[in-house]
């Protein structure tokens, strides 16, 4: 960090502190120019440690009043018999984020001797937001231009004389709504002294353009408020990649939806062949056999066709068990007898005990009807192999208030806490709250320890 020497015509001693006030970088006088003793080293140390207590809290607060602030505070005091000349500025780390304060300091000698100066420390202000990389436009009591830097004339593309003296409304870069929002922006910093955050995103030149805009008070020497200052940062490209980041995971949402419809599409149509063409075939295999036992009456062969039905019953009964895992034939007949028939099977398989309080008048849309019975055996696997729970309750019904389908399935297993973040490998449960998004609902787990856990789904009634 070096000393000012470009911003000023002589020589001053410059800081960096972070928020807490701890010193993270001094120029070489510092401690001269504070008297400090010989060998100290400032750098992590807080004013409390390196002044007598009086200065140190008269420096707390000055840094308070810039943190607070968010704008400059420059002061003029008597210390160790001089005359001195501190400013204090505020470091950001984003348009919005005061992180720490720039001090810059000045001996002035006698009192005297100052008073033809133009204050040395506001011409380094001056020359810092000179060379800020974002737009920084300062505006007087009446909110007429009175400065803007080299970054703020590059993007208007008029010279500062064209602006000065010109009131918020009457520049050319932004709209006329944005510009009086503005304004009244500016109007309400003064009046108040308390910052502003605004944002504006216009066309511009054919372009879409985005700022972020801090307006915070400035104040004059006794501590009036005699203006204030815009720092606007362009977050056009910033937000250009959000909204391409969007439109990815959008395309990729639709993408993993069509996959699962058309996942289900061939369960169906894989299903559907089973039991159509190879369980029938099975079914016709074991009553040729039942035939030819009957036609020939040989014991020999009665044994072996009685074998060879006795596989073409296993056959059977194996497809139909690929049928019912592909696409339960009771889909077809609707929600309620679906759930009712899952809840069955669990019990059978399983022996978990599954209440169910189901709108039985309920009759929603294949899709839907599909959806939900995804999402439903999809909760009833996880309680199996996480829950321990020995009872399960399913709820279907259509909330009065919204008209939504809302499906839930509470356990009475262990729980857990906090916010569930779904693992990455947790297709399942990540496939169901994709496609309730997709369909226009939502999806949520709400669980306490020992409290079980409780799977919500919500998608419109079609």
């Amino acid at each position: 960090m070096s000393g000012g020497k470009d911003g000023l015509q002589e020589p001053v001693v410059s800081w960096r502190k972070d928020r807490s006030g701890i010193y993270q970088e001094v120029s070489p006088d510092f401690c001269r120019f504070f008297r400090l003793k010989e060998g100290v080293d400032p750098v992590g140390k807080h004013d409390c440690v390196l002044f007598p207590s009086g200065v140190a809290d008269r420096f707390g607060a000055e840094d308070a009043r810039v943190l607070r602030q968010g704008s400059p505070v420059i002061v003029e005091q008597e210390y160790e018999g001089h005359w001195v000349e501190l400013a204090r500025l505020p470091l950001l780390g984003g348009v919005s984020d005061v992180i720490g304060t720039y001090g810059f300091g000045r001996d002035l000698g006698h009192r005297s001797i100052c008073s033809d100066r133009a204050h040395p420390a506001e011409r380094n202000f001056q020359s810092f937001l000179d060379n800020s990389p974002k737009i920084v436009l300062r505006f007087d009591r009446k909110k007429r231009l009175i400065y803007r830097n080299p970054a703020a004339e590059a993007f208007s593309g008029q010279s500062l004389s064209q602006e000065m003296g010109l009131p918020v409304e009457e520049h050319g870069v932004l709209p006329r709504d944005e510009a009086l929002e503005l304004s009244a922006g500016i109007g309400r910093v003064i009046s108040s002294g308390i910052p502003l955050e605004m944002e504006f995103c216009w066309d511009y030149r054919g372009e879409q353009r985005q700022f972020q805009l801090r307006v915070a008070p400035e104040f004059d020497a006794e501590g009036r408020i005699n203006g204030a200052i815009v720092i606007a940062s362009d977050n056009s490209v910033v937000r250009q990649a959000r909204l391409r980041l969007r439109k990815s995971r959008e395309l990729l949402s639709a993408l993993a939806i069509h996959h699962q419809h058309e996942h289900e599409a061939e369960r169906r149509s894989i299903a559907q062949r089973i039991h159509e063409d190879l369980a029938q075939q099975l079914v016709a295999l074991r009553m040729h056999s039942a035939f030819l036992s009957r036609q020939y009456e040989i014991p020999s062969l009665t044994e072996q066709l009685a074998q060879v039905s006795a596989i073409a019953d296993a056959c059977i009964a194996k497809a139909r068990d690929m049928v019912t895992t592909l696409r339960p034939t009771v889909l077809d007949l609707g929600i309620v007898p679906a759930l009712e028939w899952l809840a069955e099977d669990f019990h059978r398989g399983l022996g978990m005990q599954i209440e169910l309080q189901l709108d039985e008048t309920l009759m929603v849309g294949d899709c839907t009807t599909t959806f939900l019975f995804r999402a439903a055996q999809e909760a009833l696997i996880n309680t199996v192999l996480h829950a321990a729970a020995s009872r399960v309750v399913i709820q279907l019904f259509r909330s009065s208030s919204d008209g939504m389908v809302c499906l839930c399935v509470h356990d009475n297993g262990c729980g857990f806490s906090g916010d569930l973040q779904l693992p990455e490998d947790s297709f399942g449960l990540l496939g169901i709250s994709e496609q309730a998004r997709h369909l226009g609902g939502h999806f949520s787990i709400y669980s306490q320890p020992m409290q079980g856990c409780t799977l919500e789904v919500l998608v419109p009634f079609a």
